[in-house]
């Protein structure tokens, strides 16, 4: 009698992947469904406006973050004189966070008598001259004060705004240093190191 063979538990055969059963086609899922959500459709025209709005947004957090000027001076020098004269200048770059005016400037008995705020014309302007009047002649004024608007910077340089040292104690020799103060009709002070030397500083 042969012997009967051990029937275990029925099996039942899972449909392969891509075959077809009861009229559709059977795909085989792996994983949780909520982790295969499809992403929303979004249309190319509404990228590039989301672009463009995040775009303005980091332009306009920079702009908001950005550098402003500051009150101060930089970059003061004046060139070394011969012996035997009895002016100097000194030129600077000033900047002012809000609107201020530059109304006198104070220098050491030692450096000269007396700093006055002047402006020249290269192309030979009107004004008080210290030389000759014509075409191509320099002409200089003192004037009462320079105006530095909010956020701007005043360039004090040969042909244009400068402070005059008047009366020099001795010769401007190149490498010294001294302290100019340049003071403002808002009150505020500025302390400035002027350098001596042939050539602005770099």
């Amino acid at each position: 009698m042969e012997a009967r063979r051990r029937r275990g538990p029925a099996r039942h055969r899972l449909p392969a992947v891509g075959s077809s059963r009861a009229g559709h086609r059977c795909i085989r899922q792996v994983g949780h469904p909520e982790r295969f959500t499809a992403a929303p459709h979004v249309r190319p025209g509404v990228r590039r406006h989301r672009a463009a709005a995040l775009f303005v947004a980091c332009w306009m957090l920079a702009g908001c973050g950005g550098d402003q000027i500051a009150f101060g001076a930089s970059g003061a020098w004046a060139r070394p004189t011969p012996a035997g004269a009895t002016n100097g200048v000194i030129y600077l770059e000033l900047s002012s966070d809000v609107r201020d005016v530059l109304v006198a400037a104070d220098v050491p008995t030692d450096i000269a008598g007396r700093a006055e705020l002047h402006t020249s014309d290269a192309a030979g302007g009107d004004g008080h001259q210290h030389g000759a009047v014509g075409s191509g002649t320099v002409t200089m004024e003192q004037v009462a004060e320079v105006v530095i608007e909010a956020g701007a910077t005043v360039k004090f340089r040969p042909g244009g705004n400068h402070i005059m040292l008047v009366d020099l104690a001795g010769p401007l020799e190149s490498g010294d240093t001294f302290t100019a103060t340049l003071r403002f009709s808002s009150g505020r002070t500025l302390d400035v190191p002027v350098t001596m030397s042939d050539n602005p500083p770099r």
